[in-house]
């Protein structure tokens, strides 16, 4: 009997099963010249070569369940031709081969059938699912997981996180504000000015956001004690209701020299009773006990109970609130403009994600102290290194990365400016990967002159050849 009461199928989706399973067909190797310079020698930043696929195995060697957070910005399936890497996938003939076993005819039936766009939906789910399964491993329990999208794609993404990273662990699909205006060309658009951030968590039972720092606390009142502000003695909770907690439903009594009691001592008190909501009768915050042990610390404003909360030079004196469900500060020009700043403008790069929003992650997702990992293995410009090393700087924190991109090559036709300067000036391979290593060592001089801070990265590459070691 099949169990499986709802699942997500898709051309290929069998084969996707026998890649996460196939055992590896490289090595990695050490760049020995570049890691032993004194910079680099004892860093734990990694920058690797590869097929992120093949170095996901690698990975989970020595990373299994130890990386706290993972960002990536994977190809948006867009078909553009005016990006710098490959944003069109679709089955290759060798897989359709291997799909249907080298019966053309099958799947030229299938084509007329489903249509190319479904295959293209496909090709692009079987990229995905085995690099995200082999990333869900190297998650810590209480990890998290934010994958950038756009609508060409975000409903098979969500679909298979959920099969993947399961539906309760889903935080939300969170849209994120790219720019101000677009120009629409049809009538029947309208403006997209937006792409999504989805998030996951590996187990949200145990998994945690930190809390967003709005200001710090006011004391504006003082007495013989010190100085104080008042809280609201009613439970604004979600269950501040009487019918919930029927012990902390009481009235208090105001007397008339201003103390408060529990009894109705003199016949002139005031009663004072939870305030109703939403129709329903209300409750304290404190028990009959607690209120009798510390009524000194309790004052009535325009007949409300308010607690008297004074300053603990112990206490934490920072307000913080949840971060929202929506981003509308961060521009992909913001993106763009660091890394032409950082490549004395020459306009190479268009609309890499900008640093700010990996800070954003970050600094939901990690301590400042606990050596917390951040894996981005779509690394592309290398965006989220140059992320981690800004916000340690900035708070003193001690996070380590891991960026993992393919030296795909750029195309000396439509990416003339890029293509010369790595040819000529850097005298490097012209390839993506040969971006990110600049950028993260401008990146490092950068930090270095303006925090005196010094940072390194160490290079690993796949290469052919038959690794001993199991996953």
């Amino acid at each position: 009997m099949n169990n499986k009461i709802y699942e997500l199928c898709w051309l290929g989706k069998e084969q996707v099963k026998a890649q996460i399973e196939a055992p590896l067909k490289t090595v990695l190797e050490e760049d020995k010249e570049f890691n032993s310079k004194e910079e680099n020698l004892n860093s734990q930043n990694l920058l690797i070569q590869g097929d992120n696929l093949e170095v996901l195995k690698h990975l989970l060697k020595d990373y299994k369940e130890k990386i706290k957070m993972i960002y990536i910005d994977p190809p948006y399936n867009t078909k553009s031709k005016d990006l710098l890497y490959n944003d069109n996938r679709k089955h290759s003939l060798e897989e359709l081969k291997e799909i249907f076993g080298d019966s053309f005819k099958e799947a030229k039936q299938v084509l007329k059938t489903i249509g190319t766009e479904s295959l293209f939906h496909s090709a692009w789910l079987s990229f995905m699912y085995p690099r995200l399964f082999l990333a869900k491993q190297l998650l810590r329990d209480d990890g998290v997981i934010f994958v950038s999208i756009d609508d060409n794609e975000v409903a098979q993404l969500k679909l298979i996180m959920d099969e993947i990273y399961g539906e309760e662990n889903f935080v939300g699909i969170v849209p994120r504000k790219t720019k101000g205006s677009v120009v629409v060309q049809s009538d029947s658009n309208l403006q997209k000015i937006n792409d999504f951030l989805i998030i996951y968590f590996k187990n949200k039972r145990i998994g945690k956001f930190n809390l967003k720092k709005v200001g710090e606390k006011k004391y504006p009142f003082e007495d013989e004690k010190g100085k104080y502000n008042l809280i609201s003695l009613q439970d604004i909770g979600k269950n501040g209701f009487k019918e919930a907690r029927p012990n902390l439903w009481y009235p208090i009594y105001q007397l008339s020299d201003g103390s408060l009691s529990l009894e109705k001592i003199e016949e002139k008190a005031v009663e004072i009773l939870p305030e109703k909501k939403q129709g329903k009768d209300g409750c304290w915050m404190w028990s009959k006990k607690k209120f009798n042990e510390n009524k000194q610390d309790l004052i009535v404003v325009d007949g409300k109970v308010y607690i008297k909360k004074y300053f603990d030079i112990n206490e934490d004196q920072n307000k913080y609130q949840k971060e929202k469900m929506f981003l509308d500060n961060f521009y992909n020009a913001e993106g763009t403009k660091r890394f032409n700043e950082l490549f004395c403008n020459k306009g190479f790069f268009d609309n890499p994600k900008p640093t700010s929003l990996i800070k954003w992650c970050i600094n939901l997702a990690t301590e400042v102290y606990n050596n917390d990992i951040i894996l981005d293995f779509f690394a592309g410009s290398g965006t989220t290194g140059d992320a981690v090393m800004q916000i340690n700087a900035e708070d003193g924190g001690n996070r380590k990365y891991i960026l993992v991109q393919l030296d795909e090559p750029v195309d000396p036709q439509r990416d003339k400016n890029i293509y010369d300067y790595l040819t000529n000036e850097l005298k490097v391979s012209p390839n993506i990967f040969e971006i990110a290593k600049e950028r993260l060592k401008k990146v490092i001089k950068k930090i270095e002159a303006e925090y005196n801070i010094k940072n390194g990265f160490k290079i690993l590459k796949t290469k052919e050849g038959e690794d001993v070691r199991k996953i």
